[in-house]
């Protein structure tokens, strides 16, 4: 019997860790693009990294109400609870100097 068969081993503890963690990373990578619930306010961002159940997100400031994105002049990263991202969207569209969402991202912008 190797030390894998052995169901308290901290190997096996230790290898199917990572699997799990892949498992609830799937569809949340760096470089997706988001829509997050914060204080009741909705905001569209990147992922910029993962750590654990936290999220860390570079959101985009929105026009008004229309559907006009930018960057701000300095990153706003912070990081969210994985419960706070309600969406996984594309990326937004240049449109000018600023970018929108996709129609049918912005319907589900308007939704949530």
């Amino acid at each position: 019997m190797g030390t894998l068969d052995k169901p308290d081993s901290i190997r096996e503890t230790y290898a199917e860790s990572p699997s799990t963690d892949v498992e609830k990373n799937e569809e949340y990578t760096v470089g997706k693009f988001v829509i997050v619930n914060y204080d009741n306010k909705l905001f569209v961002g990147q992922i910029t990294k993962l750590l654990l159940d936290n999220i860390e997100i570079n959101c985009m400031v929105q026009h008004g109400k229309r559907n006009v994105f930018k960057w701000p002049n300095k990153p706003d990263c912070i990081f969210y609870h994985r419960e706070q991202i309600a969406s996984v969207i594309s990326e937004p569209e240049p449109n000018q100097r600023a970018a929108q969402l996709t129609k049918y991202d912005w319907l589900l912008f308007n939704d949530i």
